[in-house]
């Protein structure tokens, strides 16, 4: 369940599977589109593998390669300025989420085995698997069999084969949940405190001048790795719209807002945390494990059923659930998004609300610490991401989410811009 709908829970009462908004007489349309929907869905055309979601995927894999690369280069020129501290840091939070998420990648191709709706691997298959894994590598070979299995979609499609096109879809649907659970936890358990260390190293160092950090491939790395963060949400949210039956896909603009909405939410979240940490170096990993802990405690006491869309389609059996909290937990440190059927607008009007306060405290902390022209900036910036995000995401529950139609937010931008519809 999306926020829009539960936006659409809270005005008034209906079935789970409706999604009417009875305070608004234009909530009708909507109401008799998701109505058409659920009752005309076996007549609907089979899902396509279209070529958006090609570039999607090839997209995904050229900016773990690009982020991933970036990094070890970093590392390396640490190594060789003699910051043996900075890169030792740098390089384990590449190598370390990189080995657990193989080893949870190979737990899932162990489950795969004993699924009948999995397709038996070949021996090349297996030994690409193995060099994959071996190279830390295991989400690329993911993203390579989504290609495969979506072109063998499209090919069946155009000879008129119905079930191969179905049935290598629904190929596509597994590897594609697999992929964004692993990637998800891969990009945030690497890139964000990769990121957080990297500008972090460039406040504290702000007024040294005989040192050189802040130079442009460290700069490339920051916004890639926020980049990546941002894209993990969006491709997670998709995937679970799209191996969820009976829900409207994400449109261009659904999953640009979606992205853009997490990318100001988390830079906001990153640029507080490294200055924060450049000032007070050693509250920083108490405060964040005490947030860990107490959302570790807020999802507990929720009983949430980590992402049941795709627990089914993930072979969760093979990941302990109480792990899965235990990453989600972490996750909710830097962004927000829904991990149960519920209804959840007043779960994230505090969300944000919180997390807005500990950016202003954290803030305030460093402004009353050391009033510097770089500090008072960066609490602006922060403070002017976080609203940015909080626009976009209102912008997309509003006109772009799914059971909206693009037809309305046309209209919308329209008339903000004062062209004529």
């Amino acid at each position: 369940m999306d926020p829009a709908e539960d936006f659409e829970s809270d005005l008034g009462p209906q079935s789970k599977s409706q999604f009417e908004i009875q305070s608004d007489p234009r909530a009708d349309i909507g109401y008799a589109e998701d109505q058409m929907e659920a009752m005309s869905i076996h007549l609907s055309p089979p899902p396509v593998f279209t070529f958006f979601e090609f570039a999607f995927t090839i997209a995904t894999s050229c900016l773990y390669l690009i982020d991933t690369g970036l990094d070890l280069y970093l590392a390396w020129g640490y190594y060789q300025s003699g910051w043996m501290t900075y890169f030792g840091l740098t390089l384990g939070f590449v190598i370390g989420p990189a080995v657990l998420v193989t080893f949870c990648s190979v737990l899932l191709y162990i489950s795969d085995s004993q699924n009948p709706r999995v397709p038996k691997p070949s021996i090349c298959q297996k030994l690409l698997r193995c060099i994959f894994s071996l190279l830390q590598l295991g989400p690329l070979l993911r993203d390579l069999n989504v290609l495969t299995y979506g072109m063998r979609s499209v090919l069946a499609l155009r000879k008129f084969d119905s079930r191969a096109q179905e049935k290598y879809y629904d190929f596509v649907l597994l590897e594609q949940s697999d992929s964004a659970f692993l990637r998800l936890f891969e990009r945030f358990l690497e890139a964000a405190p990769q990121v957080i260390l990297q500008v972090f190293i460039i406040f504290y160092h702000m007024e040294d001048s005989s040192t050189h950090f802040g130079g442009v491939v460290q700069l490339i790395s920051i916004s890639t790795s926020v980049m990546t963060l941002a894209w993990a949400l969006a491709v997670f949210n998709t995937t679970r719209r799209n191996t969820t039956p009976g829900k409207k896909r994400l449109t261009f603009w659904g999953r640009t807002l979606q992205f853009l909405w997490h990318f100001c939410m988390i830079s906001s979240r990153v640029v507080t945390l490294a200055l924060f940490t450049s000032i007070h170096p050693t509250l920083t990993a108490p405060l964040c494990a005490f947030r860990w802990v107490l959302m570790l405690a807020w999802l507990t006491c929720q009983e949430t059923q980590i992402n049941e869309d795709l627990q089914k389609e993930s072979r969760a059996s093979c990941v302990d659930h109480f792990s899965k909290k235990f990453l989600y937990a972490f996750v909710y440190i830097f962004a927000l998004f829904n991990s149960e059927e519920k209804p959840r607008r007043l779960k994230y009007d505090l969300f944000y609300l919180v997390y807005f306060v500990e950016n202003s405290l954290l803030l305030i902390s460093c402004v009353y610490s050391t009033m510097t022209f770089s500090v008072i900036l960066s609490s602006v910036v922060s403070h002017a991401l976080f609203l940015l995000g909080f626009t976009f995401m209102c912008v997309y529950f509003k006109w772009c989410h799914p059971s909206m139609t693009f037809l309305t937010f046309h209209k919308a931008l329209s008339h903000w811009v004062g062209l004529k519809y």
